[in-house]
């Protein structure tokens, strides 16, 4: 998925706490580190009877604008 902005995220060692790691899509490769994002992490942001939540913030990256597909 080129050009793709994802957001990867994983618990620490003793699954209390979130990473959020932002990645860009290049190709059939696994995506690269994207240091161009600068996310800020929200209240909310952590782990609650096994379940990740992220709540952020995230600027620096650029969002493909989608055009309306017409119907054929």
């Amino acid at each position: 998925m080129s050009g793709a902005n994802m957001f990867i995220m994983y618990t620490d060692s003793a699954g209390t706490n979130v990473t959020l790691s932002p990645r860009l899509g290049t190709g059939h490769v696994e995506p690269k580190y994207n240091s161009a994002a600068q996310i800020t992490m929200l209240e909310g942001t952590g782990v609650s009877n096994g379940v990740m939540t992220a709540n952020f913030r995230c600027k620096g990256v650029n969002w493909p604008l989608r055009r309306p597909r017409a119907d054929p």
